[in-house]
């Protein structure tokens, strides 16, 4: 069992390693480091997730500045 072997799903049911080939409905895998297989639409909803995350942060970051910065101009002190 020292040597890695990939098989398609057809040679692994042809050899009576698997009983049938599942249905897909196009589901496109990605491997990951671990070499389990992630689904592309998972990957697109972590990506977008982490984009609406870093698009929030950044407004959060904008407006705090805007505040602090009109806080000055109406003289009052530097808060941190």
């Amino acid at each position: 069992m020292d040597k890695e072997t990939w098989l398609t799903a057809e040679k692994a049911v042809e050899t009576g390693l698997a009983d049938k080939i599942m249905e897909s409905k196009n589901v496109h895998l990605v491997a990951n480091i671990c070499n389990t297989m992630i689904p592309q639409e998972v990957i697109n909803k972590m990506r977008d997730q982490r984009a609406e995350k870093t698009n929030a942060d950044f407004l959060l970051a904008k407006n705090k500045a805007q505040a602090k910065l009109n806080l000055l101009k109406l003289g009052g002190k530097n808060i941190d």
